[in-house]
């Protein structure tokens, strides 16, 4: 990959992280649906609900972050990304 290419897909994942944070923050469900693929696998929202087996699929990570976060307030800070 040049160099060029590799700055610009950085700073596309860097954008889709906070954008994903900021949507989740918001509770922006649309906006965080399209930070995620249709497929997307979550074994965090599993083990948070006691579940043996990942979360899978969009919509289910939805449901389960909507109700969870329901009237309460999030905040997180990117900074410094890892990205190789």
């Amino acid at each position: 990959m040049d160099p060029l290419a590799r700055l610009t897909a950085v700073a596309d994942i860097t954008n889709l992280v906070a954008r994903r944070c900021r949507s989740l923050d918001s509770q922006d469900w649309d906006a965080y649906a399209a930070c995620h693929t249709s497929d997307v696998v979550s074994w965090a929202i599993s083990s948070e609900a006691g579940i043996d087996e990942p979360t899978r699929g969009i919509e289910a990570v939805i449901s389960f972050l909507s109700q969870q976060l329901a009237g309460m307030t999030t905040v997180h800070h990117v900074h410094s990304p890892e990205i190789s």
